[in-house]
């Protein structure tokens, strides 16, 4: 599977594309949008006309894209992003194609385990995934290349899931793309795993029902009023 992750962004928006095949990811090809114009809508036009172009030539199977972020005190910066990616789904509603959202701090969990990670920490796992060198180059691409990584992940776990085949996870993955059993969450399928390990260990004549059933509170005994008793 071909996977397309794009960074949006008035200024500049990067493009990192990733062949997934018997669960490697190949580098493909990466890049940098740079409008030129001066107006919005000839910067809006440039950058649609250029994602059009990489999909008519590359032809990804699916479409990765940031989410709009920015902090409370620039609302201004989520507008303008908004009207990047705006172009930019709209160059893949054009062919059909699939579109997935995912968030900035969705998609550093997935490659290091930190939503809050650094720049830095993003770029050298993006290099050990992909086997670049060095970490070279604009940030925008390995955004880009960062959210087709997160997206591969979670692809490589839903093959297995849908096969019938038992997951193996990698020191790569994440707690997002791991299911939620694997994550500890309190889920219907956690507790059919425990009816499961508590089936399992009554048939070896073991007890496993304190495991099972819910934790109550332990009742002091109260104290009875009365006089004390005499020696």
């Amino acid at each position: 599977m071909r996977v397309l992750g794009i960074d949006p962004g008035l200024a500049a928006s990067g493009y990192g594309i990733i062949d997934l095949t018997a669960g490697r990811e190949r580098l493909a090809e990466a890049g940098v949008i740079r409008p030129d114009g001066r107006e919005l809508a000839e910067r809006l036009c440039q950058i649609h006309r250029s994602v059009a172009e990489v999909l008519e030539e590359w032809r990804p199977e699916v479409m990765v894209i940031e989410e709009v972020y920015s902090k409370y005190r620039h609302p201004g910066t989520a507008i303008l992003m908004a009207h990047a990616r705006g172009v930019i789904c709209l160059a893949a509603g054009d062919l059909a194609l699939p579109l997935v959202h995912y968030a900035a701090s969705e998609v550093r969990r997935a490659l290091t385990g930190n939503g809050r990670a650094s720049g830095r920490q993003v770029r050298e796992m993006v290099c050990r995934r992909l086997g670049i060198s060095s970490a070279r180059g604009d940030d925008h691409i390995y955004d880009a290349l960062a959210l087709a990584l997160c997206h591969a992940g979670r692809l490589r776990l839903a093959a297995p899931l849908k096969a019938g085949h038992p997951v193996k996870l990698s020191p790569c993955l994440n707690n997002v793309a791991q299911p939620p059993l694997l994550r500890g969450l309190r889920s219907p399928a956690c507790y059919s795993a425990k009816r499961r390990f508590a089936a399992k260990h009554e048939s070896q004549g073991e007890v496993a029902s304190a495991a099972m059933a819910p934790r109550t509170r332990r009742q002091e005994p109260t104290p009875t009023r009365g006089r004390r008793a005499r020696r």
